[in-house]
């Protein structure tokens, strides 16, 4: 049989531990994701592609007009894509189909981007956007 000391030391212990699951549990029923965060993943790959000129992926990933757009900027000043930082979308708004997401940047000093998509979670595709690390 443990001693008193120890039997103190596992009770306290094992409270602190039910206490601190519980609160995870708490802070999980609490908390509400964006309903942007789904378009973070795209716009990541959009600018990836756009990085790599991959005209392929850029295709699955984007209008005809933001394809032709991406490429041609990526061409001129290929230094705009690949400064670009974490990306976390902070708002939009959504009209039908369509999303307008703002996201902080977090290379070029905080630049902020706004990406219009059309289409929700992995079928969205960039209809158009400004570049993440304009020439100024």
């Amino acid at each position: 049989m443990p001693q008193p000391k120890v039997q103190r030391v596992l009770a306290v212990s094992a409270g602190i531990l039910a206490a601190g699951a519980i609160g995870w549990w708490l802070l999980g029923l609490y908390s509400v994701s964006s309903p942007w965060d789904q378009f973070e993943k795209p716009a990541r790959e959009f600018f990836e592609a756009a990085v790599a000129r991959d005209s392929g992926r850029l295709k699955r990933l984007a209008s005809p007009a933001a394809l032709a757009f991406v490429l041609e900027r990526a061409a001129q000043d290929s230094g705009s894509f690949s400064v670009l930082g974490p990306l976390v979308a902070m708002k939009g708004r959504r009209t039908g189909d369509t999303s307008r997401v703002v996201f902080l940047n977090g290379g070029c000093r905080n630049h902020m981007v706004t990406i219009t998509f059309v289409g929700l979670g992995k079928a969205a595709k960039v209809r158009d956007f400004t570049p993440p690390c304009a020439v100024r």
